[in-house]
């Protein structure tokens, strides 16, 4: 049976004098990875990102809260280490939040204080979740090795991560 892929997406580009009307040359063979070579023969473009000049290494990562009437951002975290899942807020006033040096924090969402935190057997790469059952409620977090985040381990001082022993999925039980 074959299957049908799509093509990748291509890059908006606004066109010069001169490139109007044409269609824009595909990046790289190998759906945009970063694998093989481009269509002209050449390598393919390498990017890495870049800090911002006169930023903080230690502020790489962190959480903050969005006053959505007033546009007020209030930072309660901020670390070293990025995150590459979104933070999960709960009613009852938590915020779980990860990051790619193994360590799956609580904190508290009017404080920001960390009530809770603990090291995993990797980098957390996706979304906290929580479910109930049977009136009791449980948070889980799958921990691996992502290619894309890769790169992130070294600038951002990350060392020690084993990619052949963190694939797993960790589930907590909160407290009644």
């Amino acid at each position: 049976m074959t299957r049908a892929v799509p093509a990748p997406a291509q890059a908006a580009q606004t066109p010069t004098d001169g490139q109007r009307g044409q269609a824009p040359a595909a990046d790289t063979a190998g759906g945009g990875r970063g694998r093989g070579r481009a269509n002209d023969g050449s390598q393919p473009e390498r990017r890495q990102g870049v800090r911002r000049p006169g930023s903080d290494p230690e502020k790489f990562g962190g959480i903050a809260k969005v006053n959505a009437a007033t546009g007020e951002i209030v930072r309660f975290y901020e670390g070293s280490v990025p995150g590459n899942g979104a933070a999960l807020a709960t009613a009852g006033d938590l915020i779980f939040w990860g990051d790619l040096n193994q360590k799956l924090r609580a904190f508290d969402a009017d404080s920001g204080k960390i009530l809770w935190e603990t090291t995993l057997g990797g980098p957390i790469q996706t979304s906290t979740i929580t479910y109930r059952v049977n009136g009791k409620q449980y948070v889980a977090v799958v921990t691996g090795l992502g290619a894309v985040t890769a790169s992130l381990f070294p600038r951002s001082g990350v060392t020690g991560i084993n990619p052949q022993r963190n694939n797993a999925i960790h589930v907590f039980a909160l407290p009644n």
